[in-house]
C-alpha cells in the first residue's frame, strides 16, 4: 500500500511537471499501440542486464512516441530510476504509468515521450534509450511513435461496437466507457461521436474553463489527428462575442457562458434586485433580440 501511494503521488508529479509546458496527457496502456503496424518499433530484450537478440528500428514519425518497458521482476522505485534515465538522455516525459500481472512479479513501464525538440524518437534516440533501460533489469523494452488517425478513420467510430472516438485539436479520444458518465447526459455527448469537439467546447466554455475536463480527456487520448483543425486567422467567431455587459460588482463563477451572483455588499441596496445585478445562470450565449423586428405569436 505504501508503494502504491508512494507511485501515485510520483506520477502527480511527472504529470503535473510537463503539463505546464505541453498539456498533454497519455492514454490508457491497453490502446496505446492501435493501427500502429506501419509504426516505427525497437524491440529489445535483455537477461542478466545483456542484451541476448537482436534491435531493429526505423525512423519515428508523429509528435510523440510510446517507450513500454516489460520486466521479468518488477521493485520499488524502478519506475524513479527509469524516469531518470530518460530525463538524463533530455527526453520529455508526458506520462508515465505502469501495469502488472495478476499474481506475477512482471510489470510493464509505459511512457509516453517527446525528444528533447519536440516529436517522436528517431533511430539513434530509440537505441540510446535501450542502451539506457538495459542497465535497470531483465526484461524487453519496445518503443514506437503514437499512432496517427484522420478525420475520417475517427467518423467510423460513432457506436459502442466500434468505440466511440472524437478528436479536440491535433488529439484523438475513445470516451467510450465515459458517456454513460457525462454530467451533461449521454445524448448530449452522442451529438459529438466520430466528430472534432472543437466546435461545440466553442459554445460549452466551461468545459476549457474549469480545466479539469482537458484533464480528464487526455486520459482518453489514444493518437493524434494527423489533419486537426486549421486555427482562423480572421476575426474572432465567438458566440459570446455579442454578450451584454455585465455588472462588475457580481461575483463571477463562469464567464463564457456567464454564471454569477449579486455579493452581500449590493444585497441592501434596493428592496427590488436592478436588473444588472440580478442573478445569472447560462449554458449558451444571450440571444441577440432585435425589439423592431421580433415578434412573439401566441396561439
Amino acid at each position: 500500500m505504501a508503494f502504491r501511494r508512494g507511485y501515485e503521488a510520483f506520477l502527480r508529479t511527472v504529470r503535473a511537471g510537463f503539463r505546464g509546458a505541453h498539456g498533454a496527457r497519455c492514454a490508457r496502456p491497453q490502446i496505446l499501440g492501435a493501427n500502429a503496424a506501419a509504426a516505427a518499433v525497437l524491440t529489445c530484450q535483455y537477461s542478466n542486464q545483456r542484451t541476448i537478440s537482436s534491435c531493429e528500428a526505423s525512423a519515428a514519425g508523429g509528435s510523440s512516441s510510446i517507450i513500454r518497458f516489460r520486466v521479468d521482476s518488477d521493485r520499488p522505485g524502478l519506475l524513479s530510476e527509469a524516469t531518470e534515465v530518460l530525463k538524463k538522455q533530455q527526453i520529455n516525459i508526458r506520462d508515465a504509468r505502469i501495469s502488472t500481472e495478476e499474481a506475477s512479479p512482471r510489470a510493464t513501464h509505459v511512457y509516453i515521450v517527446e525528444d528533447r525538440g519536440g516529436g517522436g524518437l528517431s533511430d539513434q534516440r530509440l537505441a540510446e534509450v535501450r542502451a539506457a533501460l538495459q542497465q535497470l533489469a531483465s526484461g524487453s523494452c519496445e518503443a514506437e511513435p503514437w499512432p496517427l488517425f484522420s478525420s475520417e478513420e475517427v467518423s467510423k467510430h460513432q457506436t459502442p461496437e466500434s468505440g466511440i472516438w472524437v478528436s479536440y485539436k491535433d488529439g484523438v479520444y475513445d470516451i467510450t466507457s465515459f458517456v454513460q458518465n457525462h454530467p451533461g447526459g449521454k445524448d448530449k455527448i452522442m451529438l459529438a461521436a466520430g466528430k472534432a469537439i472543437d466546435p461545440f467546447w466553442r459554445i460549452y466554455q466551461q468545459h476549457t474553463g474549469r480545466g479539469n475536463a482537458l484533464e480528464l480527456l487526455e486520459t482518453m487520448r489514444i493518437g493524434d489527428l494527423s489533419d486537426p483543425p486549421k486555427e482562423s486567422s480572421g476575426a474572432c467567431s465567438c458566440p459570446y462575442d455579442s454578450d451584454p455587459e455585465r455588472h462588475p460588482g457580481l461575483i463571477f463563477h463562469n464567464n463564457k457562458p456567464c454564471n454569477a451572483e449579486l455579493p452581500s455588499e449590493l444585497m441592501m441596496d434596493s428592496w427590488l434586485t436592478p436588473n444588472p445585478v440580478w442573478f445569472i445562470r447560462h449554458h449558451h450565449p444571450v440571444p441577440v433580440v432585435d425589439p423592431e423586428e421580433f415578434r412573439l405569436c401566441i396561439e
